[in-house]
């Protein structure tokens, strides 16, 4: 298995992925990079697999235990809960 990334100012979160398709059981891939740098309005490409995409400054809040992990992504400018979703083991 090989992972490539790039640098992007935003945050995003794919569906469950197996070859580039949304599935129950695929890896949930999440890119936190929102902070620190104002950002680019480039174009945007419509990616089925990406469901949440933001280009706002932010922070994230995970908690885990031995069942779930639990996570949180708020704007912070307003404090304002964004985006949540919870993996379970």
């Amino acid at each position: 298995m090989s992972t490539t990334s790039v640098h992007i100012h935003a945050y995003e979160r794919t569906c469950p992925i197996y070859q580039n398709k949304c599935v129950n059981d695929g890896i949930t891939q999440v890119l936190i990079d929102m902070g620190g740098h104002y950002f680019t309005y480039g174009s945007y490409y419509d990616i089925q697999w990406i469901i949440y995409h933001d280009i706002y400054f932010g922070y994230t809040h995970v908690h885990a235990n031995k069942t779930y992990l639990t996570f949180n992504y708020y704007h912070s400018e307003d404090d304002k809960l964004s985006d949540q979703f919870q993996l379970k083991k």
